[in-house]
């Protein structure tokens, strides 16, 4: 069904990557310390990743989970004890059920008893301790340390057996780590300096980040070039870093890591907490971004089925399902779990449609292009170095409590993706450096979320692109901060957005309301009421060139709205520079329509995508619950234009997707003819001058439109 039996090099370039893992661990008597490997038969695994319909798989079970060189389940001598071995025995029955099999190994994770065998490895703490709470007991190697000698030649015993494929989860440099021995001699020698501790907002705390990040793609290098050394067809890589994750934190920068490794791929699918509080896009989201690090190698996405903290309970049907067309529809690929008991559960025929269908579909879905006008920045740069800045006080300041911090870059993007979605605009997800050194001009418009930290690599590209046509959206504290943090008097992209900053932050009265425009039409279409709720936090501009179009409200007393009049201070102002146009939004708007869900707040930023991007989809008859992409087939023959339907019950976790009749979908294109993928038919689909116009008699889930 599958894939060829042949080991073609660099197989994973030319299939999607589609991973289905199952833990036998839960199945009675299968405990991880019970020797189960010893005396079951492999067909119970291989069966169920068969039955999944999975191109590939995770195997967990041939080196300890949490490592551990007491034992393993494969030819090796790195190990002191070698039991039954496992790999060759499930091999030689995965490998005729037609699927590749990647052999996981845990380089994060070390058993305390492997820690004292060899203490020198340990990852050591600024204060001179080595770390031993990892999972509550466990310590961590250091990549720098002779360990990666030892990882290596696991991989070449690995190696020896039929695999396709090694899976590093981790490696990471845990918080407040590694001041070992070895990694203080080799930072002295890069810097000349002592490693100053990790610590955010410390001067030196972006040399010690690219430190970590390059020690960690050296070790990850180390190994795959031994890999490919004997078995160019075996691909290796690792548990990059999530999007949300600061690199600094642990060390991955995947930017960096990227080079050393086949495929990036990393946790945006996993869910931790309240579902209520998080995006139901969440997984395509990662998936975007995760392309725009990937230098043009795979990706996937990872996406478990448990509701954390609890493993062992699975999120609902649709909640999942949701997050399973995400990641392939964006273009990426993804990794899918289980416990051995799922596939028992009525949703497993469903899981197993879906892998099925993504593979069959693969030329459509995979090796395909954006072909979005707009993109918007995850400013990953920003959530590591922008020094969050205390509130200054004044008169109406009573909101703000001393030593507050403003300026949640997390809640700010969040607000504005989530806008671009629920106005059907087809989006992609760059960062810092895409502006900096990639080719930004095939986008109209660009979204700026308080991207505190730009540079002027960031500044002289964005000021080309804006000269040049291009149109930009910044909010709040956009380039205030230089690179490393260090907070500026003046935005340096000040001439792009044409004003002047006065004073920063604001929290929260001196701007309560801003206003309806009469004279911005387009920007204030669909919104009636004449005051409009400000950002509990802004900033205070002067102009420099730019227009108002909104003011904010005067200081006012009382609150029966008798004395609320414009201030001197924009709320939104537009510069004309150059060919393009630069919108300035004078605080966390972002923020303000994630965390209060106001409508004509939405509606602005709806309304500001329209104004500064030509819009090539359209959707009619549909709420604000679908999202839409538009992709392209690598040979250009095809079109693609897939919509997924997020209308589920009033809060989540969803536990069904309602159906959607009769949506219009238009699209801008010199295709003729329309197909649904899901519905396995044609479309009905006239042209009207530069548009097809589509008609979808039904949505359910998601579907796939096909212009040929």
């Amino acid at each position: 069904m599958k894939t060829s039996k042949k080991k073609d090099p660099r197989w994973w370039e030319q299939e999607p990557l589609m991973v289905y893992e199952t833990h036998l661990s839960t199945l009675p008597g299968f405990s991880p310390e019970n020797n189960w490997q010893s005396r079951t038969d492999p067909a119970i695994e291989v069966d169920v990743i068969k039955a999944v319909h999975a191109p590939q798989t995770h195997l967990l079970h041939v080196i300890p989970g949490h490592l551990s060189n007491q034992f393993c389940y494969f030819k090796s001598d790195k190990f002191k004890e070698q039991r039954r071995d496992y790999l060759a025995a499930y091999l030689k029955k995965s490998r005729k059920a037609g699927y590749r099999t990647f052999i996981y190994f845990n380089v994060h994770a070390i058993k305390p008893a492997f820690g004292a065998d060899y203490p020198e490895w340990r990852q050591v703490r600024y204060n001179g301790t080595p770390i031993d709470d990892i999972y509550g007991i466990e310590t961590s190697f250091c990549v720098n340390s002779p360990w990666r000698d030892w990882v290596r030649d696991v991989c070449l015993d690995l190696c020896k057996y039929p695999i396709d494929g090694i899976f590093f989860d981790g490696p990471c440099l845990f918080w407040n780590c590694c001041y070992c021995e070895q990694c203080k001699k080799l930072y002295r020698e890069k810097y000349g300096t002592d490693m100053p501790p990790k610590e955010a907002g410390h001067p030196e705390l972006k040399k010690l980040a690219r430190f970590q990040a390059e020690a960690l793609g050296n070790f990850i290098g180390y190994c795959n070039q031994a890999v490919k050394s004997v078995r160019p067809d075996v691909a290796l890589y690792s548990n990059a870093g999530s999007r949300e994750e600061p690199y600094y934190v642990v060390g991955r920068n995947n930017r960096v890591q990227i080079k050393d490794q086949d495929i990036l791929a990393a946790e945006g699918g996993f869910v931790y907490g309240a579902l209520s509080t998080q995006p139901v896009w969440k997984v395509g989201s990662n998936a975007k971004y995760y392309q725009t690090q990937a230098g043009g190698k795979p990706t996937g996405v990872f996406n478990s089925s448990a509701h954390g903290p609890w493993r062992s309970y699975a999120l609902t049907d649709a909640e999942y399902l949701l997050a399973m067309v995400q990641a392939p529809i964006h273009g990426s690929g993804v990794w899918g779990s289980g416990f051995q008991w799922r596939k028992d559960q009525p949703v497993f025929p469903k899981i197993a449609w879906h892998y099925q269908f993504f593979y069959d579909h693969r030329d459509v879905y995979f090796k395909t292009r954006s072909k979005a006008r707009v993109a918007i920045v995850w400013p990953e740069d920003s959530i590591n170095f922008y020094g969050k800045p205390q509130v200054l006080h004044g008169d109406f300041t009573q909101g703000g409590q001393k030593g507050e911090t403003v300026g949640d870059i997390s809640e700010e993007f969040d607000g504005f993706y989530d806008a671009l979605i629920k106005s059907h605009v087809p989006c992609d997800i760059i960062d810092e450096e895409s502006v900096r050194s990639e080719n930004i001009s095939g986008y109209d418009l660009l979204v700026l979320p308080n991207v505190g930290c730009t540079g002027k690599a960031f500044d002289d590209r964005l000021q080309d692109y804006v000269c040049g046509g291009g149109n930009v959206i910044g909010s709040f504290e956009t380039s205030l901060c230089d690179e490393n943090g260090v907070r500026r008097a003046d935005l340096s992209l000040s001439d792009v957005f044409g004003v002047r900053m006065l004073r920063t932050p604001l929290k929260p009265y001196p701007h309560f309301y801003f206003f309806k425009q009469p004279a911005w039409k387009d920007v204030f279409i669909g919104i009636n009421p004449p005051l409009l709720p400000s950002p509990l936090i802004s900033t205070e501009v002067a102009l420099a060139g730019a227009k108002v179009v909104s003011p904010f409200s005067r200081k006012f007393n009382g609150w029966d709205g008798s004395e609320i009049l414009p201030s001197e201070f924009p709320a939104i102002t537009l510069n004309e520079f150059g060919k393009g146009r630069a919108v300035y939004l004078a605080g966390v708007f972002g923020g303000q329509f994630w965390t209060y869900k106001q409508m004509d707040i939405r509606l602005v930023l709806r309304n500001l995508y329209y104004l500064l991007s030509r819009r090539d989809v359209m959707l009619e008859n549909a709420p604000t619950t679908v999202e839409v992409t538009h992709r392209q087939t690598g040979d250009g023959a095809r079109e693609v234009v897939s919509l997924i339907n997020y209308t589920g019950g009033l809060t989540r976790p969803f536990e069904s997707i309602q159906t959607l009749e009769d949506i219009k979908v238009k699209v801008r294109t010199t295709k003729k003819t329309a197909r649904g993928l899901v519905r396995k038919a044609k479309l009905p689909a006239k042209r009207s001058d530069e548009w097809l116009n589509i008609s979808l008699p039904r949505l359910d889930l998601f579907e796939t439109i096909v212009l040929e």
